[in-house]
């Protein structure tokens, strides 16, 4: 599991206690209006929830850079393209 958060002391707070509360990440439904519900690279992502809380307030923000990765994994891992292909497109779309 990928986590970032504010951080939590553990001087100040049982690891168990601290632990539960992370673990509400993981039991979290997404609203119905959740981009990557029907996106199919979403298995190829590695943007988590609790990152984009993080780092911008909203558990459901997706960068669009993160959908580009995700997309030309999913298509290396499907065999759609090959390594180079894949290196050749998200250089292609870092320019963008």
């Amino acid at each position: 599991m990928k986590l970032r958060h504010r951080g939590i002391s553990l001087l100040d707070t049982d690891f168990d206690e601290i632990w539960e509360g992370f673990a509400v990440y993981s039991r979290k439904k997404a609203s119905l209006d959740y981009m990557c519900s029907n996106c199919d690279a979403k298995y190829y992502c590695d943007i988590c929830p609790a990152e984009m809380d993080f780092m911008y307030g909203d558990e459901e923000y997706r960068p669009e850079n993160a959908c580009k990765i995700a997309k030309i994994r999913k298509a290396f891992y499907e065999k759609e393209v090959t390594y180079d292909e894949a290196l050749q497109i998200a250089k292609k779309a870092e320019r963008r």
